[in-house]
């Protein structure tokens, strides 16, 4: 019988799955001894050796069991003796329920220091009007009224007008000042100071979900993060 293929094969995969799907990264991660799993051939990926992927893949746990069951449920059916699926014996981790955590006037000002001024006025937003990540992302300018902020609440709610405070006014100027004067028609769309690779995109465009996500992330790993 045929060697197992390599792992390597999953080059040829990566086209076949969703675009933010780790890959790269499953591959290049390393067992004890130092080795790369993604030289393993596949007919050594048992369950026991996902399990162990799983702890030292550096990305999303899901993501890297996704990816994996992509790319066996594939291969099962375009490759000659591909062995049986490891994932199909490992019990899927229990979803976390959500947990409101309390944030304090330390761990907030903090933040606030540590961020450009984007995303200082985000915060005060969030915070002064009690608003929902969706909510600031879907803002438009003419919800800013006269009298305050009009927020359109998802999930059934009502919608409701936030008066204006100077702390509230101040975060608006402050993004105004960020965005070189230029009013979009998105309050909070994509920045004018675009400070990324590759091709930068239209300022003020309605910011996705997954993109404001990950740039908070990133953020509040770097403020973690010890100098």
């Amino acid at each position: 019988m045929e060697k197992a293929k390599s792992i390597q094969l999953t080059d040829e995969i990566k086209c076949r799955i969703a675009r933010d799907i780790k890959i790269a990264k499953l591959k290049a991660a390393q067992d004890k001894k130092g080795r790369r799993y993604g030289d393993y051939g596949l007919e050594e990926f048992q369950p026991s050796t996902v399990t162990r992927l799983l702890i030292h893949i550096d990305c999303s746990r899901s993501h890297a069991r996704k990816a994996l069951a992509a790319a066996w449920k594939w291969g099962r059916t375009a490759i000659d003796d591909m062995p049986p699926n490891p994932m199909k014996e490992i019990e899927t981790e229990p979803r976390r329920s959500r947990v409101d955590v309390y944030v304090t006037d330390e761990e907030y000002e903090a933040m606030y220091a540590f961020v450009d001024s984007y995303w200082k006025a985000m915060m005060e937003f969030a915070y002064i009007c009690r608003a929902r990540r969706s909510e600031l992302q879907n803002m438009t300018r003419d919800q800013l009224l006269e009298s305050g902020v009009q927020l359109k609440r998802g999930k059934g709610s009502w919608g409701e007008i936030t008066t204006w405070t100077p702390r509230l006014q101040q975060a608006l100027k402050t993004l105004d000042e960020y965005n070189s004067g230029m009013e979009f028609d998105y309050v909070f769309g994509t920045q004018n100071t675009y400070k990324g690779k590759g091709v930068r995109p239209m300022a003020g465009v309605r910011v996705g979900k997954s993109t404001l996500d990950t740039q908070w992330q990133n953020l509040k790993k770097k403020q973690r993060k010890p100098e």
